[in-house]
């Protein structure tokens, strides 16, 4: 069991040593090439149901910015923020734009979790 232990906390130092040592210029090329990935927002239906889509996700980006402006020291907060505050009714902008929130947020969920999984190990 300490064994365990031992390893999930390795795991966790070179995760931490990992995320430290990706540059800046590598993240955001990730996070860029995630979204390119997702592929172009409001491509599907009429032509008054795309205008309402891209307006919908223009209202959706302007509460993400809203996030950002209010709660600029805790990435966190941010976090809670764009998730319970900027919601559409829009099934097209609302899936676009978690897709693109969940680019930004990978590597902060994937360290989170290696720390929450090395916490349980050690209780075990």
């Amino acid at each position: 069991m300490r064994f365990c232990a031992f390893v999930l906390l390795a795991l966790v130092a070179i995760a931490a040593a990992q995320q430290d040592a990706t540059t800046e210029n590598d993240k955001q090329a990730q996070i860029q090439e995630c979204i390119d990935k997702i592929g172009k927002p409001c491509e599907n239906g009429t032509t008054e149901e795309k205008q309402d889509c891209n307006l919908e996700l223009g209202k959706l980006f302007n509460c993400l910015d809203k996030c950002f402006e209010e709660n600029k020291e805790n990435k966190n907060e941010i976090y809670i923020c764009q998730k319970s505050k900027c919601k559409s009714e829009n099934d097209d902008a609302q899936a676009f734009y978690d897709k693109k929130i969940s680019c930004m947020n990978n590597g902060i969920n994937i360290l989170a979790f290696t720390v929450i999984a090395s916490a349980l190990a050690l209780l075990l």
